[in-house]
Order: structure tokens, then C-alpha cells, then sequence
């Protein structure tokens, strides 16, 4: 269904909610750079009462079951970078995936999941570099993996989003919440249909 982020210019499919400052399609089609902006993020309401919806987020809409994929590698400094993929219904339901940078060395692999207004956050730590993440949805369920390299497939997270509508948006994400930024390239994304 879609096989990159667009061979001249971006893919008119594509767009963005919160677009960050500078972005760039690149290689071909292959690869999307961008610069984060600071105090941008995604999270609702659970721990710290926070409700933060102003992330920079590319994406389609899509009614279909799908499996998107991507590579990220960014260049994170700041606690809580982030940059990876999201299914969004609203601002009250949804589900990204990353690896949220804590300090040199290593961050926090997982996945928030929003239903209802809430979100939740599921971790395990992880060193730092380049990562392949993969968002499977099967009607209201949505299966997360994870890669590093050429390794196979870890599943990091089954949900249940509650949807208000069959439609959702799904592509590409990045915040920086407590930072100045950061700059991030995502490479090789596909979203495929599946039955």
C-alpha cells in the first residue's frame, strides 16, 4: 500500500499533525529526517495528571487491518526523546512505540498504550542506536515487535485500543518533552494491508 515516504516530495497520503521545524524526504523516497522540537509530546493523564498531544506525527488514514514497519535512528540527549511508530484514533486513544532515551547508554524500549484518556506505559531497557519497531493491527487488537539489526522479531506488546471509528491514522512519530530537541531519520517504512 505504501513503500516509503514519497519519490518526489512527500507522498500526498502523508500528513502531518504538529509538523516539526525542518523535515526533509531523502534517498529516493527511503528516508525521512527531521528536527524535534522541544516540549512536544504524547501522554495522558496517568502518574503526573500531564495531557500532552503535540508530538510531530506523519501519517495516513486506514481502515483496514495493516502492518507497518520502520527504522529509526535518531540522535537523542535529553530524557524522554523519543521517536518511533503510532496508531491514533484521538487524542484519547491511541498507541506508539520506541525507545525512549534516558541517559548515554542505554533507554527504554516499549510501548504507551491510550484507551479512554489514560495512557500506560510498558518498558525494558535497551542500549542506544538504530532499531526496526513493527505495529501489527487486527481489528481492535494491535501486536508490537521489535528488531535490532538483521535480529528477528521480539514481541514487546498485545493491546486493545478502543476505537470511536474504524478509521485510524498510522505512521511515523517523534517528541522531545523535557528538551531543545534532537534530530531523528526514519528509513524503510512500509504499511501493508492484510486480511
Amino acid at each position: 500500500m505504501l513503500t516509503g515516504f514519497g519519490k518526489e516530495g512527500l507522498d500526498p497520503r502523508l500528513t502531518w499533525d504538529h509538523e516539526p521545524p525542518r523535515w526533509d524526504v531523502e534517498s529516493d523516497g527511503d528516508v525521512l529526517a527531521c528536527d524535534v522540537m522541544g516540549g512536544t509530546n504524547y501522554w495522558q493523564r496517568t502518574r503526573h495528571g500531564r495531557r500532552d498531544d503535540n508530538g510531530h506525527f506523519l501519517a495516513l488514514s486506514i481502515t483496514n487491518d495493516f502492518e507497518m514497519t520502520v527504522t529509526v535512528s535518531a540522535m537523542p540527549n535529553t530524557q524522554y526523546d523519543q521517536a518511533g511508530l503510532m496508531i491514533r484514533d484521538s487524542a484519547d486513544c491511541w498507541i506508539k512505540t520506541s525507545a525512549e532515551y534516558e541517559e548515554p547508554g542505554w533507554s527504554r524500549l516499549g510501548a504507551v498504550v491510550t484507551n479512554h484518556g489514560w495512557s500506560d506505559w510498558s518498558t525494558q531497557n535497551v542500549g542506544d542506536g538504530e532499531r526496526r519497531l513493527r505495529i501489527r493491527r487486527i481489528g481492535g487488537d494491535v501486536i508490537v515487535d521489535a528488531a535490532t539489526g538483521t535480529d528477528p522479531w521480539s514481541q514487546l506488546r498485545v493491546a486493545h485500543l478502543v476505537y470511536a471509528a474504524d478509521s485510524v491514522r498510522a505512521g511515523v512519530y517523534a517528541c522531545a518533552p523535557r528538551g531543545s530537541g534532537f534530530p531523528v531519520r526514519f528509513r524503510s517504512f512500509a504499511l501493508d494491508t492484510v486480511t
